[in-house]
């Protein structure tokens, strides 16, 4: 059973997945969650410990459980999350699917999740997925719904807050049912009209849900990774089976490193959880004083997927911190309405969690000294991960093995990379790509060349027009 972050209301997590959002506002966690590390998945798979674990917490059959794990996944490199490895810590690439981001993991495998329940349930409505972004779940989602062209997809993002090639990639899965558009604002601005969207349909009418992380199947479906990944980083640094490791993860929405810290509750052997901002650090000061405040100003930076000043998944952390009361949230949320500030003391006593930040400078620098180093071209939101990782390491003198999440290819921040690595700079975005592809001495990935078949068809609204304009195209 699932609950809701704002009532403690249960519900089933089939209703959970379909509705993405429970209906008093607040969002699903798992009422307990198992055990689940244990010596025997020291010789899984990727494949095999998704079905053990996904088997833990949905009601399929086994023999449709494999099945839709199968298609999950066929289109990703045989061991699915390539690790590389460097003295006392390893990078997590977690970008070899589809649309080249670690948000492939899960939404390849979400709707899938959506339409078997549908099926199950005999639900024959059209799916109604309404999306915010802040550059990769956008592509990500139309991706994972390339499958199911019957259903309607819209996807809202900051038209000047994403790189040129995650808009080229959104616009490249643009069909009759698949609808981008850039808005004048950021992305909480995007992330606030779909929750507003949300609480205007009818559900009882219309099947709505959500690709963002507010759906709790992708938190389940990224806890995943870190079980699978742990195997790798036993074997490359002769740890024993059991031996914890730290884990560093690029913040942006709060839903990746969330899931790591769920993966820690079902078991998995993590000293510290280490959490990198750039800078817009609203989650670094939350940490480091126990006051959070939204900024009225988003800084657009290198790693636009992080520009984020409202984490919406920070609130499923909240819940555990603050022992589960519903009322406590309630009265955070609405404080932070109001006010956008809240204070949460408690947060200060917590030892999971480490959380810095890197400037504009610090990304560069580091993509350029990783290069230098290691030969590896890394793309800004791994590098804003590497330099907090440093920043760690200087502070506590910490020797624990340590994973870095490596959530993106470089090759979608072209632009960065390019700077970082003092590469001539190119007007046109392939010539970019192209010089990148030159010093990783690697193919590009086909994914990359037949994206600039197409120009981006301009959909653009105004952040006060746009929530009319989303109800009206889902016809409600």
């Amino acid at each position: 059973m699932v609950l809701s972050t704002r009532s403690n209301h249960t519900t089933d997590i089939e209703t959970a997945l379909l509705r993405g959002l429970a209906d008093d506002g607040g969002l699903y966690v798992f009422e307990s969650l198992p055990t689940f590390f244990n010596v025997s998945l020291k010789t899984d798979n990727y494949k095999t410990i998704a079905y053990k674990l996904l088997d833990q917490l949905l009601p399929f059959e086994e023999t449709e459980l494999i099945k839709l794990i199968n298609q999950a996944y066929a289109q990703f490199p045989n061991e699915i999350i390539p690790m590389t490895h460097h003295d006392n810590h390893s990078y997590l690439e977690l970008f070899h699917g589809p649309t080249l981001s670690f948000k492939d993991m899960a939404l390849q495998i979400l709707p899938r999740l959506i339409e078997h329940v549908k099926s199950r349930q005999g639900i024959t409505k059209q799916t109604l997925v309404l999306t915010a972004t802040s550059g990769d779940t956008g592509s990500a989602a139309l991706a994972g719904y390339d499958a199911f062209k019957e259903a309607k997809v819209i996807v809202l993002y900051p038209k000047q807050g994403v790189s040129p090639f995650q808009e080229q990639q959104m616009n490249d899965y643009q069909d009759d049912n698949h609808h981008i558009y850039g808005i004048d604002g950021h992305f909480d601005d995007c992330q606030r009209i779909v929750k507003e969207a949300f609480s205007k349909i009818d559900r009882n009418e219309v099947l709505v849900t959500s690709a963002n992380s507010i759906n709790i199947g992708r938190i389940m479906a990224q806890i995943i990774y870190y079980f699978a990944s742990y195997n790798t980083m036993v074997d490359a640094h002769n740890l024993d089976y059991g031996q914890p490791i730290n884990v560093v993860v690029p913040s942006g929405n709060f839903g990746n490193v969330l899931s790591c810290y769920y993966a820690k509750q079902m078991g998995l052997p993590i000293h510290k959880m280490i959490i990198a901002s750039n800078q817009n650090n609203v989650l670094t000061s939350f940490f480091k004083t126990g006051v959070y405040r939204v900024e009225d100003t988003i800084k657009k930076s290198y790693s636009p997927s992080m520009d984020i000043s409202i984490p919406s998944n920070l609130e499923r952390y909240l819940f555990d911190l603050l022992d589960r009361k519903p009322k406590r949230i309630n009265e955070l949320m609405e404080n932070l309405k109001k006010t956008n500030k809240i204070e949460v003391p408690e947060v200060l006593e917590q030892e999971d969690f480490y959380a810095n930040y890197a400037s504009e400078e610090d990304t560069l620098n580091t993509i350029s000294n990783v290069f230098k180093n290691n030969r590896k071209i890394i793309d800004p939101h791994t590098a804003v991960a590497r330099t907090v990782y440093e920043k760690y390491i200087n502070e506590t003198n910490d020797n624990t093995p340590t994973m870095i999440v490596s959530t993106a290819s470089p090759y979608k921040f072209s632009k960065a990379v390019s700077t970082a690595l003092n590469l001539p700079n190119e007007k046109d975005l392939m010539t970019q790509i192209e010089q990148i592809g030159q010093l990783d001495k690697s193919p590009l990935n086909k994914t990359i060349v037949k994206l600039f078949d197409s120009s981006v068809k301009e959909q653009q609204l105004s952040k006060d027009d746009a929530l009319e304009t989303v109800l009206k195209k889902l016809e409600i």
